[in-house]
């Protein structure tokens, strides 16, 4: 517990008041801490809070943001209550935070601000000039060379994302005659559950109220019921009140244009008539039977006057 408490704290400290585990998707603290649903992701790639929050947090260094999603996160190597880092090893993290601000400085002078207004420079990968990357979504690229590699771009089909999906021409060869991509990035990231806990992506999450496949089927009922089956007296009396109707209508018709209801054949359906044809068949297999039994009980009497008449002769 000590352990967890310095985390949360250090992270307050980092983040100026803000709680590891405030209200994310409209989930308590509380229920976040038993869930371990942690908002903030390590990875520059990945979507992050809007806001001032998201800001600060892009600006801390890598080691830093991994250790705390390590420590709150689920799935985190440092999650469990018994493998959380203890003081001497948070030490240890924010002395390598220290010593690499100087370098932090040179690629981006808002690096050291407590409230910075906007996300961290990032280095371009075709012309490694350094750019202010969009909130919304990822690109390696600056808005100058993404220009003329965009081959699409859409907009994510989850409806709580604002995110666009974009494919750049070095992608054409691997959707060729595929279906593209409906969801960003962000969107797949996994997310636990708020129910059960087991993780899920973001999209689902979002349009499923929080639920995974499983707990949504349960609590909203989505498993229909067999319908009864009525007994043969019930559907007949729910006909008599048709045929009834139709009897009256006939009558009341002119004789020219009287319309007769012939009643359907009991025969006539494919299952009456291989039930009809199995009756054949069995008739027609017990009569041979009795056949043979007759012959058997003939044939000695018929070889008894047979041997007593060539007596005789």
């Amino acid at each position: 517990m000590e352990n967890f408490a310095i985390a949360t704290l250090l992270f307050m400290i980092m983040l100026p008041g803000k709680s590891p585990y405030a209200a994310v998707g409209g989930a308590s603290p509380a229920e976040n801490i038993r869930n371990g649903n942690f908002a903030y992701e390590s990875n520059d790639k990945s979507k992050i809070p809007p806001g001032k929050w998201g800001f600060i947090w892009s600006h801390m260094s890598y080691n830093t943001r991994t250790a705390f999603v390590d420590t709150f996160r689920k799935d985190g190597q440092f999650f469990a209550p018994d493998k959380r880092m203890n003081a001497e090893q948070w030490l240890d993290v924010f002395r390598a935070y220290r010593r690499g601000i100087d370098h932090m400085l040179e690629r981006d002078p808002m690096a050291m601000d407590i409230f910075p207004t906007r996300l961290k420079k990032r280095e371009c990968k075709r012309c490694h000039n350094m750019f202010i990357p969009d909130p919304n979504r990822y690109s390696p690229f600056c808005p100058d060379c993404e220009r003329k590699d965009v081959w699409k771009s859409y907009p994510c089909s989850n409806p709580r994302c604002n995110n666009t999906i974009t494919l750049y021409n070095r992608n054409r060869a691997r959707y060729l005659n595929k279906r593209l991509p409906e969801y960003c990035n962000a969107c797949w990231q996994s997310t636990p559950c708020r129910s059960c806990g087991y993780m899920i992506a973001k999209w689902m999450y979002d349009e499923q109220d929080g639920l995974c496949r499983r707990c949504y089927r349960h609590q909203h009922g989505k498993r229909k019921k067999a319908a009864p089956i009525k007994s043969t007296h019930q559907t007949h009396m729910a006909a008599q009140p048709v045929r009834q109707s139709a009897r009256l209508s006939n009558m009341h018709a002119p004789s020219a244009t009287k319309a007769t209801i012939q009643p359907k054949s009991v025969n006539s359906s494919p299952r009456n008539r291989i039930s009809k044809n199995e009756s054949n068949n069995t008739n027609i297999v017990l009569v041979f039977v009795i056949l043979i039994l007759i012959f058997i009980m003939l044939a000695p009497i018929y070889f008894a006057v047979s041997w007593y008449l060539s007596l005789r002769s």
